[in-house]
């Protein structure tokens, strides 16, 4: 039907006009690319994938191609304009294995600008550095400090999911080794179920690689926790009590699509959570304006916006909510016109640690439509970063898109009860 209607408009189209002559054929010639992907000692790097962009943006405008056998790639098709070709390694890279200590390479993704003007190129080279892999030494053992021989096992990126170019061994007796593993952030996970499936006991670990081996890593499983907890005001309660709700986040603490537990805040302010395994970090939300948190308190220490591993809470004491009636929020105005933002411009407002100034893991993501300006929900004094990304860099998990924005975003102070206006650019991690 749709090719009939195409048809149909184009009779109609003919029949009301005369046909016109064939215009010259005086459009920009098509040009390509060609040129070799390299180590540092100029040997050839094969099976690099050859992404190409335009500057400052994410999407591919030629077809995904690899390089060859001698490291050579051809990219054909092209107009003229200013262009950024990366050779990227991919997910999955193949390693090297030798006898005794892990030794493998990881190749490091590279990027070279090339301009096209009036003919191809044939001469760029990426020149590619080569980075080293390395090993984690763990044990896993369960609450009471027993090996786990037979648990469940899981290595990851922090914001990311398992790697499947790694090596992993189990000697026995709870121990194992990873080797190939980059320099990055990881999460080793531990898991005992019971034969129909339950999850008895859970254990996770936060590893980050640098530039060694990481050795004597161990991996602790524990059993569901309870905690309870109240909720507390700074300031006197208004007639309106807020209708709260808290909830938890784990640090890879459940399978795959699993929902975080939750509790209603009941009239006495107080709430309880069960079922909790591994790290947990605590959201409260709900019908709360005026008031926004301003802090948790677990045993003296403030939590807000941290991962923790609780311990069951018998005394709602011990953990506290505090909030607060003189918040602070941000409305943000886009200085870009409506057509340039583009559907899924995000604004990402990202709490900064009071005493340490690094990026908390409960940063703010609102999604917004064109140039007018719109308001974030009320939040506690202090410390911000505030950013305008487009859809593209803000796909993947929340706390992985905040730390790159570390960088490019705006760094703001709100004060107790301030209300603030703030024009944005959208921005791109560096």
């Amino acid at each position: 039907m749709l090719l009939d209607a195409i048809v149909a408009t184009i009779a109609l189209t003919t029949a009301q006009a005369p046909p016109a002559p064939p215009a010259p054929h005086n459009g920009p010639p098509t040009l390509s690319i060609e040129g070799r992907v390299v180590d540092e000692q100029g040997e050839p790097m094969p099976r690099m994938r050859m992404l190409l962009s335009y500057p400052g943006e994410a999407g591919i405008v030629a077809p995904l191609s690899f390089s060859g056998s001698n490291g050579g790639f051809r990219l054909a098709g092209l107009k003229p304009g200013e262009y950024r070709l990366c050779a990227d390694p991919g997910p999955i890279f193949g390693l090297l294995r030798t006898e005794g200590r892990f030794e493998g390479e990881f190749p490091m993704r590279a990027c070279e600008a090339v301009s096209l003007s009036t003919q191809s190129r044939s001469d760029v080279e990426i020149k590619i550095r080569r980075g080293l892999l390395y090993s984690i030494s763990a044990s896993l053992v369960d609450a009471a400090g027993n090996a786990l021989s037979e648990a469940g096992f899981e290595f990851a990126l922090r914001d990311g999911p398992p790697l499947g170019s790694v090596d992993i061994k189990r000697p026995g007796d709870g121990r194992l080794v990873v080797r190939g593993v980059p320099p990055g952030d990881y999460v080793m996970t531990a898991r005992r179920v019971s034969p129909n499936g339950t999850l008895l006991e859970l254990g996770s670990s936060s590893i980050r690689v640098t530039s060694a081996d990481v050795e004597n890593v161990v991996v602790r499983t524990t059993k569901p926790v309870r905690i309870v907890g109240r909720v507390e005001f700074v300031d006197a309660l208004s007639a309106t009590s807020p209708k709260i709700n808290v909830n938890t986040v784990g640090l890879r603490s459940r399978p795959p699509g699993q929902f975080e537990n939750a509790s209603h805040v009941g009239e006495d302010m107080t709430f309880q959570i069960d079922g909790l395994l591994g790290p947990q970090m605590l959201q409260v939300f709900g019908a709360m304006t005026p008031w926004a948190v301003k802090a948790i308190r677990y045993r003296g220490d403030d939590i807000y916006g941290k991962f923790v591993e609780f311990r069951t809470i018998t005394d709602p004491g011990d953990l506290v909510i505090v909030l607060t009636n003189q918040s602070a929020s941000v409305t943000p105005k886009l200085r870009s016109p409506a057509g340039q933002a583009g559907a899924g411009t995000t604004v990402v407002l990202i709490p900064l640690d009071s005493k340490t100034g690094t990026a908390l893991d409960n940063a703010v993501f609102r999604p917004i439509d064109g140039e007018a300006p719109f308001g974030l929900p009320p939040v506690r004094p202090g410390d911000y970063l505030i950013a305008a990304i487009t859809a593209d860099v803000s796909a993947g998990p929340p706390s992985s898109v905040a730390r790159r924005l570390m960088r490019v975003a705006q760094r703001i102070t709100l004060a107790p009860g301030e209300h603030r206006v703030i024009e944005l650019d959208i921005v791109r991690p560096r």
